[in-house]
């Protein structure tokens, strides 16, 4: 079956918030599930096109069904700034588990850097067995050459991070000079523990907690809370241009659903920016500026030899769970529904363990499909996506 791949930008408000529940009020995921995705897409469809309609849809998702192939990723950060008048965008994806991106002293580094960028995650295996690389934040990698595309420093705020031998053996003497360099020269040009000490205040995102007050409630010995959100960063490099944090998504849609299907859904996917994502929205939190179809090339890679996941992935049995070599599990749902039952208690959605963005198995290996599991605690359909999206990924041993 031939597939289309589609990326999709979910463009944020500069400093917006988002409500990603993870357990607990004090706790929030930094970036957008797929299952959290899949809601809020099939929700929209089904207040624009009815039940029926979404049923139809639920059914080009399901594995189960014969016309069941459709799947999405989790939405992940990118940033995006204006270059001479042209838009530039710097995409991540979530850090193969596999991946060692530091030495062996610096473990716990390493276990910080949790998104690498679409540089370093293409780059032939020789070149990207790096020691050590920038990150954003202590949690963004990305390689010395997107580094400098960015901007974030300019030719005198280099310097100090530069070795002054090398400087010298090379005569740089500007920027535009550094930018001329290949990755393996600029990995051994910096002081890269001295540059992520200066970059860890450039973070994409951070979490910010808000002071809450229940107002209608009997009793008020339990009415000020607070609860935990993730804010999206915007920040000016050297040149004046505003870097801004926005999310983006892969989709993948197989070329036999028909045309109005797929307008469908693409006219749901694009109506997220009035309706929002995530929890609070009618506090303000999780209010897009705009939805809009980017072209996106995914990484090409030599001679891949294994399959990331980027959505979370709940495996059909288990011969499918054992093909994974390399895997972590985040524990998902658990929240109540509106309503109550005949008794007065409030019905919880089923939990399930998933395994997390990440995750991998071999390529040689079938690849995972993943299935859409029901946790309704009664007959309502209320699904969990745990359909997996893969891309290629190489890693010399």
């Amino acid at each position: 079956m031939s597939m289309q791949t589609e990326a999709y930008l979910l463009r944020a408000w500069p400093h917006n918030v988002f409500r990603l529940g993870k357990t607990s009020l004090d706790n929030t995921f930094e970036y957008i599930h797929s299952d959290t995705l899949f809601s809020a897409i099939m929700n929209t469809h089904a207040m624009m096109y009815g039940q029926q309609q979404t049923r139809l849809l639920k059914e080009l998702f399901d594995p189960a069904t014969d016309s069941g192939q459709i799947s999405l990723s989790s939405a992940f950060h990118c940033l995006s700034w204006q270059q001479q008048q042209k838009a530039q965008w710097l995409f991540f994806f979530p850090k193969p588990l596999i991946y060692q991106l530091c030495p062996p002293d610096q473990l716990k580094q390493s276990k910080r850097i949790r998104f690498i960028s679409r540089g370093l995650w293409q780059m032939a295996p020789p070149a990207r067995q790096l020691p050590d690389v920038p990150c954003l934040g202590g949690t963004h990698a990305l390689s010395f050459g997107e580094l400098l595309q960015l901007g974030l420093l300019s030719w005198p705020q280099l310097q100090p991070f530069i070795h002054y031998r090398e400087r010298k053996k090379l005569s740089l003497q500007s920027l535009q000079q550094l930018q001329q360099l290949e990755e393996s020269q600029l990995q051994a040009l910096f002081h890269t523990e001295k540059l992520n000490n200066y970059l860890r205040d450039f973070k994409v995102c951070r979490q910010i907690t808000y002071p809450k007050v229940v107002v209608h409630q009997k009793g008020q010995q339990a009415a000020y809370y607070t609860q935990t959100y993730v804010q999206l960063q915007s920040f000016t490099n050297a040149g004046g241009d505003s870097l801004q944090t926005h999310f983006f998504f892969l989709l993948n849609l197989p070329d036999e659903i028909s045309n109005p299907q797929k307008q469908q859904l693409r006219a749901a996917i694009r109506m997220l920016a009035d309706e929002g994502i995530g929890g609070d929205r009618s506090s303000g939190a999780g209010h897009l500026q705009a939805v809009e179809q980017i072209q996106l090339d995914l990484p090409t890679l030599p001679q891949p030899n294994y399959l990331v996941n980027l959505s979370l992935s709940i495996p059909q049995n288990q011969e499918e769970f054992d093909q994974y070599t390399h895997y972590r599990y985040l524990l998902r749902g658990g929240g109540a529904l509106a309503d109550a039952d005949d008794y007065g208690h409030q019905n919880q959605r089923q939990q399930i363990r998933m395994l997390a963005e990440g995750s991998m198995c071999r390529s040689n290996s079938p690849q995972p499909v993943g299935k859409l599991l029901s946790i309704s605690p009664d007959k309502r359909p209320i699904f969990r996506n745990g359909l997996t999206f893969s891309i290629p990924f190489t890693y010399a041993h």
